[in-house]
């Protein structure tokens, strides 16, 4: 499995290196769902993944430590 995840993320990179990311159709989500349809990847019912099944799955099953962690790096997060 590591080595698919891998795989799979280094050809995603190959892929998103040479474009360029923009809000609304062409962003990280998309970069993810690029690496994850590379890999195989099947959760919860999904086999073919795109930006906004990504979206959706991260707003309704995606937890956060806290409100702060939400919006902030992690690391930044550590200094307050």
């Amino acid at each position: 499995m590591k080595q698919r995840w891998d795989d799979g993320a280094r050809q995603a990179n190959g892929i998103y290196k040479t474009r360029m990311h923009n809000l609304c159709c062409d962003n990280c989500h998309s970069h993810v769902a690029c690496a994850w349809n590379t890999m195989s990847l099947q959760a919860y019912g999904i086999q073919h993944w795109i930006m906004v099944k990504l979206c959706f799955l991260m707003f309704f099953k995606g937890r956060f430590v806290s409100v702060m962690c939400a919006f902030c790096n992690p690391e930044l997060v550590h200094s307050f």
